[in-house]
């Protein structure tokens, strides 16, 4: 959905389009929403707290 800037980024749209299919197998597994919503949380939130935890080391 939101993912049109990755469309310039060769390597991180290969990386999205791995990380989608990983997602969806993960919905066919469990037969619902809740796996990949939270699987997709965490994925998204990795970034923010590896950057913190780099600030933190600074400090």
């Amino acid at each position: 959905m939101i993912h049109f800037r990755y469309l310039k980024q060769p390597v991180l749209l290969f990386f999205i389009v791995g990380i989608s299919f990983i997602l969806g197998g993960l919905r066919e597994v469990s037969g619902g929403l809740i796996a990949p919503i939270i699987a997709h949380f965490l994925i998204n939130s990795l970034p923010v707290l590896l950057e913190k935890m780099k600030k933190n080391k600074r400090t």
